[in-house]
């Protein structure tokens, strides 16, 4: 079986647990940036299979950086992990990160080992991502330019300004 680690992700560091000699429980605070994650993953034993919890960009240099050295990796989603251990009582980093690692040593067989995306689809996500961001911002305006109509003073400049950005984002 490989040795789990349960990685507790958040913006400027992640909290690692694994299970070290005579089966204790360890508990590591690593920097989320280049340098502490390669010093982490560097560190690794051979054969261990990383488990996070799903917290969108915080966790994206890590994934990349562990498809890059061929390291393990798998994602599962807060709401799997806290209903597959049952009730817990408290919540801090360091026990998120312990029971993310009992969630990845129970349902192993469950877990799905990412591969980040080519740089080609990794871009047109993105792009996918801003023209959906982009056609809400572009309905608000109209929503908000038609509203105006109904009031008895409105802002010649900012119905100007308005049009001009609505045309920009057709």
């Amino acid at each position: 079986m490989a040795l789990i680690y349960g990685i507790d992700l958040s913006q400027k560091k992640f909290d690692v647990s694994f299970l070290g000699e005579n089966n204790k429980n360890v508990h590591k605070v690593i920097t989320n940036n280049l340098k502490g994650i390669c010093r982490f993953l560097d560190n690794l034993p051979s054969g261990a299979l990383l488990c996070a919890e799903h917290t969108g960009v915080y966790g994206e240099l890590l994934i990349f950086l562990c498809n890059c050295l061929n390291v393990p990796i798998a994602l599962a989603t807060g709401y799997q992990i806290r209903h597959s251990l049952g009730l817990q009582k408290g919540k801090s980093d360091k026990i998120d990160a312990m029971r993310i690692r009992e969630y990845g040593e129970r349902f192993g067989d469950k877990l799905t080992v990412l591969k980040y995306p080519n740089e080609e689809l990794k871009e047109l996500k993105e792009l996918f991502r801003l023209r959906g961001q982009l056609v809400k911002e572009r309905k608000m305006l109209t929503t908000h330019e038609k509203r105006h109509l109904h009031t008895p003073f409105n802002s010649i400049k900012g119905h100007q300004v308005s049009a001009r950005v609505v045309e920009c984002l057709s």
